[in-house]
């Protein structure tokens, strides 16, 4: 990755998106650009950079665009013609090597209590880039979270935006209080994400959906939703429960989502 490439593809690939990345590695013949010349190419077709365009360049970028959209990297070699005619000689043959970036898989976890620290710690070993939000005044403790992504102390329900929660996210709300988590949960069924989650017995469950209804929303946006929270494994300790709700993420990412529906608590 060339460096000044380095906070574009960060930046598509936290907000959710993937992206590929086009790197000349081996040339033959007269070419525009030497080896090592790199492009940047979106899922949405904008590009960044330049490998010497024309038909290389074009190439390139519609080989680019078919990665992105199967997720997977590959080599494509590009032949150049004489006066562009296929049946003449090569004049150049250029190879590049398409890497693509995709999203690292994110867990917002909404509460640092003894569940949801539970949760960061179980989240961090199995690859994903976790945030923790709590409004709690002194609760956090950096040491205590050294490969959290980001944690937010304040603002909890201001924070709750698309930039937060992308397409590529796992929510889990298991904040301090009631009021907190229905608050917290009305805002992020507004988003588009992998899974949602909440702690608490059925008729917390309940009477939280009951007062989000209520309040106009939806019911199809509840449906999303995974409350109680975990499958039935008949764990107690904070590291039981929050086994029992990675289990349920980890299911719903891997595509037993229809399977993990009949076996919520």
């Amino acid at each position: 990755m060339q460096d000044y490439y380095f906070d574009t593809i960060k930046r598509e690939i936290a907000s959710g998106k993937v992206i590929c990345e086009a790197t000349i590695v081996e040339v033959e013949g007269t070419t525009p650009r030497e080896v090592g010349t790199s492009m940047i190419i979106k899922a949405d077709g904008t590009t960044e950079g330049t490998i010497g365009g024309g038909q290389l360049e074009y190439i390139v970028i519609k080989e680019a665009l078919q990665c992105i959209e199967g997720q997977s990297s590959t080599i494509k070699e590009v032949l150049s013609y004489k006066n562009h005619d296929e049946n003449q000689e090569v004049i150049s043959r250029v190879t590049v090597f398409l890497r693509v970036y995709l999203p690292q898989d994110r867990l917002v976890i909404f509460g640092a209590g003894h569940v949801g620290y539970s949760l960061y710690n179980l989240a961090v070993q199995t690859h994903f880039s976790v945030i923790l939000l709590d409004e709690r005044e002194g609760f956090f403790d950096d040491a205590k979270y050294p490969h959290a992504a980001q944690l937010i102390r304040e603002n909890t329900l201001d924070a709750i935006d698309q930039r937060l929660i992308t397409p590529n996210t796992y929510v889990v709300v298991v904040s301090s209080t009631h009021k907190s988590d229905e608050e917290i949960l009305k805002r992020v069924i507004q988003y588009d994400c992998q899974y949602v989650g909440m702690l608490g017995s059925k008729r917390k469950v309940a009477n939280i959906f009951k007062n989000i209804l209520e309040s106009g929303i939806e019911e199809e946006k509840l449906q999303k939703v995974y409350a109680p929270i975990g499958l039935e494994i008949g764990g107690e300790t904070p590291e039981e429960v929050a086994l029992s709700i990675l289990s349920q993420i980890v299911a719903v990412k891997n595509g037993k989502e229809d399977r993990v529906r009949h076996m919520k608590r």
